[in-house]
């Protein structure tokens, strides 16, 4: 295996290991079963080494263009939608969601990992991701996506509290009711 020596190598590194080479919507690597808990927690320790490798070299500039010029808010009647334009060979990392939301990858190809494995997939494609959720994405070519949750927010200034969170203790998970 050959030796990760700066920030830029960690994030190849990542790409290398966790992301599939063809886009199949229907397949999940590394997937991990609703009861394993301890994989699940492995995965976002894997998530969350992936995000501070990516803080790392990011420049809050990079940030700040992407939110300007790639994101788009919408409120319409009890539901939130984000729109967000990713270039192509960007990592982003998600917020944790406290709610179930609708992804949808209208153009481009994404592979995101979440604690439930990685998934390649190219537009079109919709899926759903649970409560609690937090997703490390590679955008493999220009990427328009959306993420659908339901508000009860009236204005947006309100509304990252209430629909996502930092630490994972602020969620409830499907799993916790598991017999």
């Amino acid at each position: 295996m050959n030796e990760v020596s700066g920030p830029h190598d960690k994030l190849q590194q990542w790409v290398l290991e966790n992301t599939p080479e063809v886009a199949d919507a229907s397949k999940v690597y590394g997937a991990i079963s609703v009861d394993d808990h301890e994989g699940r927690i492995e995965a976002r320790r894997r998530i969350d080494r992936f995000h501070e490798a990516l803080d790392a070299i990011a420049t809050g500039n990079e940030v700040a263009e992407l939110n300007a010029n790639g994101l788009k808010e919408y409120m319409v009647d009890g539901a939130y939608v984000r729109e967000l334009f990713i270039p192509a060979d960007m990592f982003i990392v998600s917020r944790i969601w406290k709610q179930d939301r609708l992804w949808i990858v209208a153009s481009g190809e994404i592979s995101f990992t979440t604690e439930m494995g990685t998934q390649r997939v190219a537009a079109p494609y919709r899926g759903m991701l649970f409560p609690g959720s937090k997703a490390a994405v590679y955008a493999h070519k220009d990427t328009l996506m959306f993420a659908i949750v339901g508000t009860k927010s009236q204005h947006l200034s309100e509304l990252e509290d209430e629909v996502t969170t930092m630490d994972y203790r602020d969620c409830e998970y499907p799993w916790n009711y598991l017999d």
